[in-house]
């Protein structure tokens, strides 16, 4: 036998079951981009990944090994270059003055 908490329990998760079941059947699909033979495409995802890295790397082989490499990373990049000469350059002309 079931008390009549467990029936209200049991209740309402049944109903909770339902509407997610119906929000599911209610997904949109008529706005989703289609390729030429009519396939849904991928969505391009516009957040950048965690393990996208801003630094520029470049591998270079360890010599006398079999599919070694060692990352090499940039102090900076170009962007923070083109302001550190900038900055540098202002700096420069600020003395002169």
């Amino acid at each position: 036998m079931m008390s009549l908490e467990e029936r209200r329990q049991l209740r309402t998760l049944m109903e909770m079951l339902n509407e997610e079941k119906s929000r599911a059947s209610q997904i949109d699909v008529t706005k989703r981009s289609r390729d030429e033979k009519g396939r849904f495409t991928k969505e391009k995802k516009q957040a950048a990944s965690r393990l996208e890295s801003v630094k520029e790397i470049r591998l270079v082989k360890v010599r006398n090994s079999y599919g070694t490499f060692k990352v090499k990373r940039k102090w900076l990049s170009n962007e923070e270059k083109i302001h550190l000469y900038l900055l540098v350059g202002f700096i420069v002309l600020a003395i002169m003055i």
